[in-house]
């Protein structure tokens, strides 16, 4: 029987072949993205692109990298009945905000599936 983490990380890998190939714009596209997700094109591993993308996302990479420890459960249950009955609701808000601003700002293109 394999480790929990295994399987993670297999999820992990299909969720980003997948994704890969439904932004492929036919086979040549979904061979050229896999070489280069691979390392196996001439694209440089660091380029300016790279440095701008870490330095855009490394704030939601850090707070999704906690989220995904038990720490924020161990810490809502310490908290009194009565202030989670007034966080929740802020909580939802700031990342209800939050997100909004992140799909104005960045790239995000809701009709991705319209290109099939």
């Amino acid at each position: 029987k394999l480790p929990k983490w295994v399987g993670h990380v297999y999820t992990l890998f299909v969720i980003l072949i997948s994704f890969a190939v439904f932004n492929a714009n036919g086979l040549s596209g979904v061979a050229s993205d896999f070489s280069g997700m691979f390392g196996l094109s001439d694209l440089p591993l660091i380029s300016a692109d790279m440095i701008y993308n870490v330095n855009s996302y490394l704030g939601v990479f850090l707070v999704a990298l906690i989220g995904c420890t038990p720490a924020p459960k161990m810490l809502w249950n310490r908290c009194p009945d009565k202030m989670k009955a007034v966080l929740e609701p802020v909580l939802a808000i700031v990342v209800l905000l939050i997100s909004t601003a992140f799909l104005i700002n960045g790239s995000f293109n809701p009709f991705l599936y319209f290109r099939f």
